[in-house]
């Protein structure tokens, strides 16, 4: 449903990133949207799931991504999509410069 746009994947993109992904490569790590299906051995989540990622292993600028268990997370009620999205990199980000 939504997907953050972080600084280093606009340095990725545009080819001054020190660090080169391998192709072919999809940007896109902070995601929100409703789970589609599991894989074997994942408990925690369920298709229909309303989520945000941390991570992705495929990339979030798509229509389906991928992302490990451990890099996602239930998406409160109160939080939109887009809201959702802006979780992992900016959130985490901000608490971490403001009260760490």
């Amino acid at each position: 449903h939504a997907c953050g746009v972080n600084p280093v994947e606009t340095y990725i993109r545009s080819g001054s990133y020190a660090r080169k992904p391998n192709l072919p490569y999809t940007p896109g790590s902070d995601v929100s949207g409703v789970v589609e299906a599991v894989g074997d051995g994942v408990y925690l989540l369920q298709a229909g799931d309303r989520v945000f990622t941390t991570g992705t292993v495929t990339g979030g600028y798509a229509e389906f991504t991928v992302a490990s268990e451990d890099t996602v997370y239930k998406l409160p009620d109160c939080l939109d999509y887009k809201q959702g999205a802006a979780i992992g990199v900016p959130y985490f980000t901000a608490y971490r410069a403001l009260v760490h």
